[in-house]
């Protein structure tokens, strides 16, 4: 079985995030999420996903370039 839904990631300049599953009353509670070392977050109500894009003065420095 296929999955059909494309994942869809929220690219951000900064490590910590709002959500609140960005459809009004239909939403969720607000959340602010830490995007910290992990090159993305999901948020626990909507599965919505949050990375930092490249290029953001907070981007996360693996040490691959020299």
């Amino acid at each position: 079985m296929e999955n059909d839904e494309q994942e869809t990631i929220t690219f951000v300049d900064t490590t910590s995030v709002f959500c609140d599953g960005g459809r009004g009353e239909l939403g969720h509670p607000g959340v602010y999420l830490n995007i910290g070392e992990q090159p993305k977050i999901f948020c626990p109500y909507c599965s919505q996903i949050f990375a930092l894009a490249v290029g953001s003065p907070n981007e996360i420095n693996d040490g691959s370039e020299h």
